[in-house]
């Protein structure tokens, strides 16, 4: 423990005091890998990278999908497809055989309905039917 404590002291104060060989010995003393000082101070050189607008620009996309539909006239191809009237069948594509799944709902349910207008009577559907004053397919209009 003492010693990760110390090389993390060096690194502590070779950042405060923006000493590079001080933050490269407690690395070592961390890592046990020597670092090359010369590589860091060439990368830090202050140099940004130049960059340019070409880079960025690009054409819209309306231009590109007008000039693609224009260009090119829709007209009828050849099928190319040819039948050879058989399935593809191996072990790996074989529906199993499994029984069929019992219907879970109940049936449904009917009830006795009067038209309000004519007076005709109506087997309907009781989610179908509500309210007091039902009209046959004939009144609804």
């Amino acid at each position: 423990m003492p010693v990760l404590q110390d090389a993390l002291a060096k690194i502590k104060s070779g950042v405060l005091s923006n000493d590079l060989s001080m933050i490269a010995d407690g690395f070592f003393d961390l890592t046990g890998e020597k670092l090359d000082l010369n590589d860091v101070a060439d990368s830090d050189s202050g140099e940004s990278p130049s960059t340019t607008t070409e880079e960025y620009l690009a054409s819209s996309k309306k231009d590109s999908v007008l000039k693609d539909k224009s260009s090119s006239p829709v007209s009828a191809k050849e099928n190319t497809f040819i039948d050879e009237g058989t399935d593809h069948k191996d072990s790996n594509n074989v529906t199993p055989e499994i029984s069929l799944t019992k219907r879970g709902r109940p049936p449904t349910r009917y009830k006795e309905a009067v038209c309000h207008v004519c007076g005709k009577k109506d087997s309907v559907n009781e989610s179908l039917s509500f309210g007091d004053f039902y009209r046959c397919n004939n009144c609804t209009g």
